[in-house]
């Protein structure tokens, strides 16, 4: 469940504390983790970063892979850091990671605020659907302009109907358009991937098949 209007996560700079919201930059996605003090954070492994081991506790070099770790801290959190980590703690090996439902941020978010939420993934799903939106006006361009192509055939009797449909320019009008919509929608899903890294290519093929879809009810 989403919820808006959550507060913002402002950044924390010196030491850490306990409960602050850890963030690492990988290629194209973001992994988070809960800190715990003591340079422990709990995290949710999965198949994205490499980590298969679900909710589980680690060490801060582990964690970033050694990488440069953002710390964050949310002045409204819901819960205060020690109820934060407390419910981190209640779902420690935890293993049913999924990309769009339950991932790394979806858990920490849900630790804080009390409520599932990934900026990545709806980031994604928004611009699939800026994608699938795209593609199904080309969809309804082709369909339009077929349908004037078979109006001004009817108009100009049977003979300039076939002229129309089977002649050069006619045809190759058809074509072009046809060909063109073909390839916005098998690009959107190669768009998505591009755009959002890991995280878009592993959607990036849902956004495809919706573009198709849409294409081919407007097609029909």
């Amino acid at each position: 469940m989403m919820v808006p209007n959550l507060p913002v996560g402002q950044i924390r700079a010196g030491t850490w504390q306990p409960g602050d919201h850890l963030t690492v930059d990988g290629i194209g996605y973001t992994h988070h983790g809960l800190y715990l003090g003591n340079d422990q954070v709990i995290h949710y492994g999965g198949w994205l970063n490499g980590d298969q081991d679900g909710i589980h506790i680690t060490n801060v070099a582990s964690f970033s892979n050694h990488q440069p770790v953002t710390s964050m801290f949310y002045p409204n959190a819901r819960y205060s850091p020690e109820e934060a980590q407390a419910r981190a703690r209640s779902r420690l090996g935890e293993a049913s990671y999924s990309l769009m439902f339950n991932n790394c941020e979806h858990f920490v978010h849900w630790c804080l605020q009390g409520q599932a939420r990934s900026e990545q993934v709806n980031r994604t799903v928004k611009h699939a659907a800026t994608l699938a939106t795209g593609a199904a006006l080309s969809g309804a361009a082709r369909h339009m302009a077929r349908q004037r192509l078979l109006e001004a055939g009817a108009s100009a009797g049977s003979g300039a109907v076939a002229s129309a449909l089977v002649g050069g320019t006619a045809t190759t009008a058809t074509v072009g358009l046809g060909t063109s919509s073909v390839v916005g929608f098998v690009g959107s899903g190669a768009s998505l991937g591009g755009a959002v890294g890991p995280v878009g290519l592993a959607l990036g093929a849902g956004a495809g098949l919706v573009s198709y879809g849409l294409y081919r009810l407007l097609k029909d």
